[in-house]
């Protein structure tokens, strides 16, 4: 069975210069909502523990989630019923991948979702060594049918212990955000997930700096999911983009798609 590739392109594709600037050495700390730990492990490892446990989900909330050059964080999880881990960060920075994401415990097959509306770059070293799938939004929340939503912004968001079921949706409209949506920039190598699973990457309007206009660009990486899917969507307004059993993108005919742009050998 043959990987599934699927872009979904605005009306524009523009090829842009992206100023990559000076970013200070990544951190990862909790902002308390959730119970989550962030213990390191060595100067540039960390690993996630604690969080809110509801269902087939494990919650956690940073103020900052970042991984800086050779550095790792991996996420334990050793209740074999989770089937979701889900981080959001609610403080003002954007996420900073350029060490490795990791999955560990008892029970390590767990799909893992990272939103954070700030925008999240995957720098050149930035890599996945997970057990499921991956699912990276710049939205400002996550929909769980009618339950509720596990948002960027704690205070116009459901009670985690109250999402119970599989994400239904991700979303660029939740009430109470400060800010648009942000870009989601791949200058990886290799980004991957496991043979069968879904790498999603679902970016915003509005870029991490002032000068550049958001969307998904991807620069020179090779993004794999053997037999599975990758799914690059970018929105250029409010909206909700459906997720289907496989994390697929189901974009509804009134929400307004943003430029995926593709540099290098992508």
């Amino acid at each position: 069975m043959q990987s599934i590739y699927r872009l979904w392109i605005g009306s524009t594709l523009m090829a842009v210069v992206l100023c990559k600037g000076s970013i200070a050495l990544a951190q990862i700390s909790s902002d308390g909502t959730t119970g989550t730990v962030a213990t390191s492990t060595a100067p540039v490892e960390f690993e996630i523990t604690g969080g809110t446990t509801s269902g087939i989900n494990l919650f956690h909330s940073f103020n900052q989630f970042s991984v800086p050059n050779s550095g790792q964080v991996t996420f334990i999880n050793h209740n074999p019923v989770i089937q979701n881990v889900l981080g959001r960060v609610t403080g003002p920075s954007l996420s900073n991948i350029d060490g490795l994401i990791t999955t560990a415990g008892a029970a390590p097959n767990f799909n893992l979702f990272l939103l954070n509306p700030n925008g999240i770059i995957f720098g050149p070293d930035g890599g996945l060594d997970i057990g499921g799938s991956f699912i990276a939004s710049t939205g400002s929340g996550i929909e769980f049918n009618g339950q509720g939503i596990f948002g960027a912004v704690p205070a116009t968001s459901t009670n985690p212990s109250l999402l119970t079921i599989a994400p239904s949706a991700l979303l660029f409209n939740q009430i109470g955000s400060v800010q648009p949506p942000s870009s989601i920039e791949v200058f990886s190598r290799f980004l991957s997930v496991p043979a069968g699973e879904s790498l999603v990457l679902l970016g915003g309007h509005s870029a991490p700096t002032a000068t550049e206009t958001g969307r998904v660009m991807i620069d020179g990486a090779i993004l794999d999911a053997q037999s599975g899917r990758v799914e690059i969507g970018a929105v250029g307004g409010e909206g909700r983009v459906a997720l289907g059993t496989d994390f697929e993108l189901m974009f509804p005919s009134g929400v307004t798609k943003a430029d995926i742009d593709l540099q290098g050998f992508a």
